[in-house]
């Protein structure tokens, strides 16, 4: 019996290894997919196609390659809501408007990201509310997804970095004050930057039902928009939510300059991307 004893004990470290093991393996099969989905970005035109409705801005998939889990895994919580419908399902984050004290504005100010998963849980398309286009439009959007593309993975800083330089430069006229105050209302807080601009800071809460423990502040969304004081024309977004850090400064996609996009303290734990 003593010697049988022994020889379960490394019989036991060798199930918790190839456990741990496992484990290992199906984070990096995570980063092996974005990876792969970065690939395709610079193929944009083989591998997605883009549609602008009534909806807002889609990005269709022609072959995905993320799964519904690693949308959970990422961002560490439940969308607002999932249907299905025949083989394929809807997952839609709704992130309401809030005041400064974190209680809801009436009237509802929504922004909303729906995603649509295939018959086999892969993500083949992501719909972004015409509200959150009044900041990001389309062509901005766009570009900045191509962007992505060409950038460069550091997977130790959890950081990613891509240039503009190949990317033709926008034909298109920057967003103005008076149009995202028309779809957004009034912000929590507004920020004198400096003589030439001023900063509009808005606050959004997801509804949800589930938030993983240590991420609370994964629910909560911020945007601020830096305008020019002279023509209200919208300069740069910044926002935060679901773990991602996005910001855009849309000066330098329109006049050809060069920018750079950065995912800092990025996946999984998080995502910034910045135009600089």
């Amino acid at each position: 019996m003593l010697r049988l004893n022994k020889m379960r004990k490394p019989n036991f470290h060798c199930k918790t290894i190839v456990l741990l093991f496992v484990m290992l393996s199906l984070t990096g099969c995570v980063w092996l997919r974005l990876l792969e989905f970065r690939n395709q970005l610079g193929e944009f035109d083989d591998y997605f196609v883009t549609k602008v409705n009534g909806e807002g801005f889609t990005l269709g998939f022609r072959e995905p390659v993320l799964f519904s889990d690693d949308l959970i895994y990422l961002s560490r919580l439940e969308p607002s809501k999932k249907s299905k419908l025949h083989d394929t399902v809807d997952w839609l984050y709704d992130f309401k408007k809030i005041d400064a004290e974190g209680k809801l504005v009436s009237p509802e100010v929504d922004i909303i990201f729906r995603l649509g998963f295939n018959g086999e849980n892969m993500m083949s398309s992501w719909t972004f509310s015409p509200i959150f286009l009044a900041m990001a439009p389309p062509q901005f959007l766009e570009m900045s997804l191509r962007g992505l593309g060409s950038s460069k993975i550091f997977r130790s800083k959890r950081q990613v970095k891509a240039t503009f330089d190949s990317l033709p430069k926008l034909k298109a006229e920057l967003p103005l004050k008076q149009d995202i105050i028309r779809n957004l209302g009034d912000p929590v807080e507004i920020v004198e930057e400096s003589r030439d601009q001023q900063q509009y800071i808005y606050h959004f809460m997801l509804e949800t039902d589930y938030v993983e423990k240590g991420y609370e502040d994964r629910r909560f969304m911020e945007m601020k928009l830096d305008f020019a004081n002279d023509s209200g024309k919208l300069l740069k977004m910044w926002s935060k939510f679901v773990g991602m850090k996005v910001s855009i400064d849309y000066r330098k996609l329109v006049d050809g300059t060069e920018s750079e996009v950065s995912d800092t303290k990025g996946l999984p734990s998080g995502k910034e991307i910045q135009n600089t």
